[in-house]
């Protein structure tokens, strides 16, 4: 059987990092952003990320997935 994984071409990992959200994403596309996030991500880091995109007028939506 074939398996095949895809990933990002970026991989970032540090203190405050979700704080900086913005200046990651923003070089790629200034259009709509969809934030794929799991329940226990929602919960303990939506307020972090959205407070980043929405202080630079990003427009972006989340859903959440249940695996």
């Amino acid at each position: 059987m074939t398996k095949i994984i895809g990933s990002p071409g970026k991989y970032i990992q540090g203190k405050g990092e979700l704080n900086r959200l913005y200046s990651h994403i923003f070089p790629i596309s200034k259009n709509r952003y969809l934030l794929l996030v799991d329940s226990f991500v929602n919960k303990q880091y939506a307020s972090i990320f959205t407070s980043s995109l929405e202080e630079n007028e990003i427009d972006f939506q989340v859903e959440v997935f249940g695996g």
